[in-house]
């Protein structure tokens, strides 16, 4: 599967109410004529493709701005549709950094108390970085819960959350990707932890996790495949077989 595709933005469907879904049925003898390789079209600087394999399992690629996303799982046919069932990853995608972690966690700690980010004074720093693909952070939402149940959320930019001092130190860390449905994940900050904290993204467990615009399944229109949410009508381009 080609993955060198690019992109920079796309409207995806996170608020669309429930409805219709393609519900999984055994596969039919015919499933195997809409088996192939399809590519995305109609969405401009977007590029995704899909792989049906004949043994009803199915590899997707989806290229947006600086993320790429990736999923494989199985798929079936149910009459006018496809159905797509992601395998979840164990990855987790966010986690704090401890300040004992490897060498290279605890050079950047000491960078971070020796040149503190300017105009930062007295406010809470949460840093996030991705390092295996060098995809920004700016756009991810980063929260803080304090033990009271009290939350401050802010949009990371330059792949710093600043957050407003309030009494007492917040006992959680939260992030999540913005416009894509996926709740918040939730980290423990130890009760000594030294501040600013450290964290760090995985983008292939984000995928996984179901973290990314994948379909909820395609509706079949003559010889493509149409992305479909549910509750959702409006139509994002459609996979094309090449």
């Amino acid at each position: 599967m080609v993955l060198g595709l690019a992109a920079s933005s796309w409207t995806l469907a996170s608020e669309a109410t429930p409805g219709a879904v393609c519900e999984e049925r055994p596969q039919a003898p015919d499933a195997a004529k809409v088996a192939g390789h399809y590519y995305l079209s109609g969405v401009r600087e977007v590029g995704s493709e899909l792989l049906l394999r004949a043994d009803g399992r199915f590899q997707w690629m989806f290229a947006y701005g600086a993320m790429d996303f990736v999923a494989e799982g199985r798929w079936w046919r149910n009459a006018g549709c496809i159905g797509l069932a992601r395998e979840q990853g164990a990855q987790v995608p966010f986690q704090l950094l401890r300040r004992d972690g490897d060498e290279q966690t605890r050079a950047t700690y000491a960078d971070m108390d020796k040149y503190p980010m300017p105009g930062q004074g007295d406010r809470l720093l949460v840093y996030a970085f991705e390092a295996s693909h060098g995809m920004s952070a700016d756009g991810l939402e980063v929260a803080l819960r304090w033990a009271d149940g009290q939350e401050q959320t802010v949009v990371a930019e330059g792949g710093a959350a600043l957050f407003e001092p309030r009494p007492g130190m917040p006992v959680q860390v939260g992030a999540r990707w913005p416009r894509t449905g996926m709740q918040m994940t939730w980290m423990q900050v130890d009760a000594d932890a030294r501040w600013p904290l450290l964290m760090r993204l995985d983008v292939e467990a984000l995928s996984a996790a179901g973290d990314s615009p994948m379909p909820t399944f395609l509706r079949i229109d003559d010889e493509a495949l149409v992305p479909t949410w549910p509750g959702d009508e409006r139509e994002r381009g459609r996979y094309e077989r090449q």
